[in-house]
């Protein structure tokens, strides 16, 4: 899945998307990092997209995690995890920023999208 949501997000106006922990130093600004995260219920999958640019770039952060993220995840979006099987983005709504307090001096926002899992 992690793979599929990243090809899907390099396909906008970011093309430096990066899975979170794959690399010990970030891809220069602006890129997006995608974190897998656990669901509450054990019966999703989490992934919190970040967002980071430089600072300054608040208005274009925003345009991207409330215009354009919701785009590429779309749940009519059907995405291929690499075996064959399809599966939909879905939005949860939550959205965080904007986090001043970044190593690379980045201000980055957040938002929250889910796989369903079937248990």
């Amino acid at each position: 899945m992690n793979s599929a949501i990243i090809a899907q997000l390099k396909k906008g106006s970011i093309v430096n998307v990066v899975l979170f922990g794959d690399s010990g130093k970030p891809p220069p600004p602006p890129y997006v990092v995608v974190k897998p995260e656990p669901g509450v219920n054990s019966d999703k999958q989490n992934f919190r997209i970040i967002v980071h640019r430089v600072q300054g770039e608040s208005k274009l952060s925003e345009k991207y995690i409330f215009e354009e993220l919701p785009l590429l995840l779309s749940k009519k979006n059907w995405l291929d995890d690499g075996s064959g099987k399809k599966f939909r983005v879905m939005n949860n709504g939550d959205w965080f920023g904007p986090i001043a307090q970044n190593d690379d001096g980045t201000i980055a926002y957040e938002r929250i999208f889910y796989v369903p899992r079937k248990i």
